[in-house]
């Protein structure tokens, strides 16, 4: 019996590629990998996996998607809202493209479709964070997807764990300072490590689409302030770790939207008496990964002099 093929969009980016490996790993699925550039090193390396086919696509183009999703059993779809075509200069692009994934996987008669969504910010805050606009272009493709007739789950994943990478801390004497803008010592916003756990558990959503249909998954492993993220880091590494609010202006008018927002609601709107992990994250059977336990796995990103 020959295995479902599964499209997956951005396949040599962090959500894409956290997916791509996942389907890889559990030998169930014959992966349709999208990329602008099937030349690039990445897509070379992804073609030279088992049960993996490397396709040409630009989301942005109705005749790609049609090529695509064309056999295609099931897709993993999501947009990037900070692709130049869309932020700043054509905001809503992203959720054009992300309407049209929906149409066009319905017309080729996908079975199954996976959309990486955030929640409505405009919508949780009563018009407060109005402005939190990659948020509220895919949430409104997940709300276009849940009423397209097309067989569909949610998932919506929390701040990256991954994103302290990029951010490395600057030193002061001995000390290792994190800073951030617009976001006080003491506001907690959940977490999820991407590549750890998010292609996990889109697969487990794609294992039971009958479960899973029609359902919101809120992805996030840990709950943390970044006071509590400077501690973790000081007792894995052993270095001193302290966080230090960062001017404003450090953040563009997007970023700092979000922030605003993170500071009032975290990432969903989640109400006080809401443990982290969320019911429904517990309920994909997985193992996920604590913030404690990536800057473990993690620790020589974190332990240099």
């Amino acid at each position: 019996m020959s295995k479902p093929i599964v499209a997956v969009i951005g396949a040599t980016g962090s959500q894409g590629g956290s997916v791509l490996e996942a389907l890889v790993a559990s030998g169930k699925y014959s992966v349709r990998a999208a990329t602008r550039n099937t030349s690039s090193d990445r897509a070379k390396k992804i073609a030279a996996q088992p049960n993996v086919e490397v396709v040409q696509a630009d989301i942005a183009k109705k005749e790609d998607l049609e090529r695509l999703f064309n056999g295609a059993d099931y897709v993993f779809g999501f947009t990037n809202f900070f692709d130049p075509a869309i932020y700043p200069k054509n905001i809503p692009e992203e959720e054009r493209q992300g309407k049209q994934m929906i149409d066009v996987a319905k017309a080729s008669g996908v079975k199954y479709f996976v959309w990486s969504s955030l929640p409505d910010a405009t919508k949780i805050s009563k018009g407060k964070h109005n402005r939190v606009f990659h948020f509220d272009g895919k949430a409104h493709v997940a709300e276009y997807a849940l009423h397209s007739g097309l067989p569909c789950a949610i998932i919506e994943p929390g701040v990256f764990m991954e994103n302290y990478l990029s951010w490395p801390p600057h030193k002061q004497d001995d000390t290792r300072v994190l800073s951030l803008p617009l976001t006080p010592p003491d506001t907690k916003r959940e977490y999820i490590s991407i590549a750890s756990d998010f292609g996990r558990a889109v697969v487990a959503m794609m294992d039971n689409p009958q479960k899973w249909k029609g359902r919101t998954v809120r992805m996030s492993s840990d709950l943390l302030s970044q006071n509590d993220v400077a501690a973790i880091l000081q007792k894995v590494t052993g270095k001193p770790y302290k966080y230090v609010e960062a001017p404003a202006e450090y953040a563009n008018e997007e970023l700092g939207a979000m922030y605003k927002y993170f500071n009032d609601h975290g990432v969903y709107g989640r109400k006080p008496d809401e443990a982290v992990p969320f019911p429904e994250a517990k309920e994909l059977g997985i193992k996920l990964t604590s913030f404690e336990e990536w800057v473990k796995k993690m620790s020589p990103s974190f332990s240099k002099p």
